[in-house]
């Protein structure tokens, strides 16, 4: 754990080097904007490191589009085995078994040996001795990426841990027994809130139990809270009394069971009111204290809608520590059939996602779930198990979408009607783990423990292991 701690604290000064390339060529790497923005010296980006802004007492320096950092604050985030040769003019850097060696006003480096080149050497400036710091990120597997909309600069460490993010809802103790080896953190979706912000169950389960095997399994957990509807929404979110009211007790929930974090899902807010549930985000977020995590339900969103939210979605991610995008229901009940989460419409909600918030915030939510659409009747939702009835009762014909990377099916009931069901599998569910790998996502998100869809876990262990599902 310590050598983590210092690996992503070190790599908070190694992102600054982003604008630096070990090559002869002499070309920017920056966009075009970053370089006017680089252009004064007195600009510094804001720094994250998986997802959590840093702030440092001594800042970094620009030089020719180079952000340049103190090696003796790299000393001391490293805790020592960094040392100076006065008379070679050299900088010595041990980390994870890596050795750098850079020379004042020279463009050499030493990497365990080997010679490299580097655009802006090593200078001192009031007796601190500066160095770019790209390279050795490099060498130490961080991912570095430039947020236009922010205007900061994000790095994710290459141990960074992947989160699979289930929620827990009604009555799932035994599916979640089998399937603790597969999941990081557990919301525990058993709570609501009313408009005038009281807290209360929303259905009896064997919570204690729930938790204690969470806990013994190293699994995180999350008191996870709902309310829907923009009136009700309204009523809680325009007023601070209520909004307080809701922040306390769940302040005191979660420190009387130990939670780790608070989820909220509020859903179909006005978009009157997306300033006001930004505003509660905040004030919720400085009620907790920087040792819990605050994650975020949001719909899934691309750049081409054009519909209004209640989610500020740029705002909600400079609040959250992790916000869990609901990339499905793109058909849903009300609509003609089709897929449920197409792989291109979910590549496109990643896209825009992580073109306003830090990639490493961002959790891709995954259904367990489909829709039953049949000739003359209302559009029903059904479980993995109901599936499988329908599978038992009646000749039901499977087929794959290779457009939307989906398989769907169809059958004709006793009543002569026909049937067509969009679901998931195994196969479709891999396609938008490989999504959220592409977009170097935080991690996953499905709902939910307890729709006995086995899929689901396959698939999130094949993503923990880095592995294809077989």
């Amino acid at each position: 754990m310590k050598r983590y701690f210092l690996f992503v604290m070190v790599c908070c000064f190694f992102i600054a080097c982003f604008f630096y390339r070990a090559s002869p060529v002499m070309a920017p790497l920056l966009p075009v904007d970053e370089q006017q923005l680089c252009s004064a010296p007195s600009y510094a980006p804001p720094i994250y490191v998986n997802g959590t802004l840093c702030q440092f007492d001594t800042p970094a320096q620009l030089k020719d589009f180079r952000t340049m950092v103190p090696a003796c604050f790299v000393m001391e985030v490293l805790g020592g085995e960094l040392s100076w040769n006065p008379a070679e003019k050299e900088v010595e850097l041990d980390f994870q078994n890596q050795h750098f060696v850079f020379t004042l006003n020279s463009p050499r480096v030493l990497i365990n040996g080997e010679t490299f080149h580097l655009d802006v050497p090593a200078y001192a400036d009031q007796n601190r001795l500066y160095i770019p710091l790209r390279f050795v990120s490099e060498h130490l597997g961080a991912s570095v990426s430039w947020n236009q909309a922010s205007q900061s600069i994000h790095i994710c460490s290459g141990s960074q841990d992947k989160v699979v993010f289930a929620y827990y809802y009604y009555k799932a103790y035994n599916e979640l027994v089998r399937h603790t080896d597969v999941i990081s953190d557990l919301a525990c979706r058993w709570y609501a809130s009313s408009p005038q912000g009281n807290l209360y169950y929303d259905y009896q389960d064997c919570y204690d139990d729930i938790l204690r095997l969470a806990q013994e399994n190293g699994i995180r957990t999350h008191l996870s809270v709902v309310l829907m509807g923009q009136k009700p929404l309204h009523t809680l979110l325009a007023n601070p009394q209520h909004r307080h009211r809701l922040i306390d007790e769940l302040c005191t929930e979660m420190e009387k069971y130990h939670y780790d974090g608070i989820n909220i899902d509020f859903e179909f807010i006005a978009p009157t009111d997306a300033k006001h549930y930004v505003l509660f985000l905040q004030e919720l977020k400085a009620a907790m204290g920087s040792d819990r995590q605050l994650s975020v339900a949001v719909f899934g969103r691309t750049a081409k809608d054009k519909w209004a939210s209640g989610y500020d979605y740029y705002g909600i991610g400079q609040v959250a520590d992790w916000v869990v995008v609901m990339a499905y229901d793109y058909h849903y009940l009300d609509t003609a059939p089709g897929p449920i989460a197409p792989h291109w419409w979910v590549r496109q909600v990643a896209d825009y996602m992580v073109s306003i918030m830090p990639a490493e915030k961002v959790l891709l939510g995954m259904p367990t779930y489909g829709y039953d659409w049949g000739q003359g009747i209302a559009c029903k939702s059904i479980s993995a198990s109901r599936l499988n009835d329908i599978r038992n009762k009646h000749s039901l014909q499977e087929y794959w979408d290779q457009n939307s990377m989906s398989p769907y099916y169809q059958y004709v009931d006793s009543a002569g009607r026909s049937h067509e069901i969009w679901f998931e599998n195994a196969k479709s569910l891999q396609v938008k783990t490989d999504i959220a790998r592409h977009y170097q996502l935080g991690g996953v998100s499905f709902w939910r423990v307890g729709a006995g869809f086995e899929d689901i876990y396959q698939v999130m262990g094949s993503y923990l292991n880095n592995a294809a599902v077989q």
